[in-house]
């Protein structure tokens, strides 16, 4: 049962990191025409305490590809990272030049570490908020 409500808030929490801010009417006219192509895979950090060893990894990133795989035509590569190997994993990904697509940042891995490699990008370059994210100005325009 524990089990199970882990899975479930992990699906709820990465579908709304995977299309939050996305501008879905957009999205959605642009994943008609990509659902020919490929998937794109996604790789996501995800955080865990040193120690944790996570048992059934491929089930977890099956439940969450059977989401978003006809809901926005990609797929995800769960990688998980304990807490105190964050910094130096991230470091060494960058360095090799691994696919990382989705971050963990502010916790142990200082900001300015990750703008001076080039890691961050600014979303009010090119308007991108303006363009994509309507819904996240609607809702968070005074802190943005």
């Amino acid at each position: 049962m524990k089990k199970e409500i882990h899975k479930t808030i992990l699906k709820i929490g990465l579908l709304a990191v995977l299309t939050a801010g996305t501008g879905l009417k957009e999205a959605n006219a642009a994943i008609q025409t990509d659902k020919a192509k490929e998937p794109y895979e996604v790789a996501v950090q995800m955080v865990v305490l040193p120690g944790t060893e996570i048992q059934n990894e491929a089930d977890i990133e099956e439940a969450i590809d059977a989401i978003t795989l006809p809901a926005i035509n990609c797929t995800v590569d769960l990688q998980f990272i304990w807490i105190s190997e964050l910094p130096n994993t991230t470091n060494l990904a960058i360095a090799g030049n691994e696919k990382i697509d989705l971050i963990h940042v502010g916790t142990v891995q200082p900001l300015s570490s990750l703008v001076g490699a080039d890691i961050l990008y600014d979303m009010n370059t090119d308007d991108l908020l303006q363009k994509h994210g309507q819904e996240l100005v609607s809702l968070y325009g005074k802190l943005l």
